[in-house]
C-alpha cells in the first residue's frame, strides 16, 4: 500500500512540473534572445578628407587665378587671409538673396582669401574641404574652384600647391616636427638656368636648360628654409 501511494505521489509531482514548463507566460513579459556579435560585423570605416590649410588654400586660389587670368604666379597679390563663420551650404558666396523663413543657415569657421591682380581684387572662401571664387571684382562668381569635379586631390591638377606639401612634408620629417608647426612664407615661381635648380652639388654635371619651378621659404622654430624645384623635384637648398 504505502509503494502504491508512492508511485501516485511521484505521478502527481511529474505531471505538476510538466504542466508548470507548458503555462504561458505572464502578460508584459517577452522573451529576450541573447545574440552573439558576428565575426564578420566591423565599424564602417571613416573616410579620409584632404583637408586645405590656410597656406594651401592661398597657394590654390593663386594657383587658380593665375590660370585664369594666364599672368605668372608671381603677379598675384595677397591682399587678406581672414577667419570669419560662413553659412555651410555655399560659403557666403551665393547670390546674395536672403533665406525665407526663421531657420538660420549652419555656419562654420571659413577663411576669406582677397587676392589682387591687374586692377581689380578677387575674393575667395574656403572651408578647408572647399575652394569657392565669391568674387570678381565688382561681380557675384559663386563657382567652386576645388576640388575640381570628378577629382579627389586637386594637387594632382595643381602643381605649386603639390610641391609646397611636398616640401612642407620633407621639412617635418627631418625636424622631426607636426607638419602644421611649419608656415609657408612665400611661393615665388622661377626659372632656373639649369637643372641643378640653383642648387648646384660639387663634381656634378647638369643640364644647361631653362627649368620653370618655385622657389617656396618654410619656417619652423624661428628658422627660415628655402626649398628649389622644378615641375616634381623638390630640394632643400639652404637653412
Amino acid at each position: 500500500m504505502n509503494a502504491r501511494k508512492l508511485v501516485w505521489t511521484a505521478a502527481f509531482l511529474y505531471l505538476g512540473l510538466l504542466m508548470g514548463a507548458c503555462a504561458p507566460m505572464p502578460p508584459g513579459e517577452a522573451p529576450t534572445l541573447t545574440t552573439q556579435p558576428s565575426a564578420h560585423s566591423q565599424p564602417t570605416p571613416t573616410r579620409r578628407v584632404h583637408r586645405l590649410s590656410t597656406d594651401a588654400a592661398i597657394a590654390q586660389a593663386r594657383s587658380v587665378l593665375a590660370e585664369r587670368l594666364h599672368v605668372p604666379i608671381d603677379q598675384i597679390e595677397v591682399v587678406a587671409a581672414s577667419e570669419d563663420e560662413m553659412p555651410l551650404g555655399d560659403l557666403g558666396c551665393g547670390t546674395g538673396v536672403e533665406r525665407s523663413g526663421p531657420q538660420q543657415p549652419a555656419m562654420v569657421l571659413g577663411l576669406e582669401i582677397v587676392l589682387h591682380a591687374g586692377d581689380q581684387d578677387y575674393v575667395f572662401h574656403s572651408d578647408g574641404q572647399r575652394l569657392i571664387l565669391c568674387q570678381a571684382g565688382e561681380e557675384k562668381v559663386g563657382e567652386q574652384v576645388w576640388p575640381e569635379e570628378g577629382s579627389d586631390d586637386s594637387r594632382a591638377t595643381n602643381p605649386e600647391s603639390r610641391l609646397v606639401a611636398q616640401a612642407v612634408a620633407d621639412l617635418a620629417e627631418r625636424l622631426h616636427v607636426a607638419e602644421d608647426e611649419i608656415t609657408v612664407r612665400s611661393v615665388e615661381a622661377v626659372e632656373w638656368s639649369d637643372t641643378s635648380l640653383g642648387c648646384p652639388q660639387p663634381g656634378m654635371m647638369y643640364a644647361q636648360v631653362i627649368t620653370p619651378g618655385y622657389r617656396i621659404v618654410l619656417e619652423a622654430g624661428g628658422q627660415r628654409y628655402e626649398y628649389h624645384t622644378d615641375r616634381s623635384r623638390v630640394l632643400l637648398c639652404s637653412s
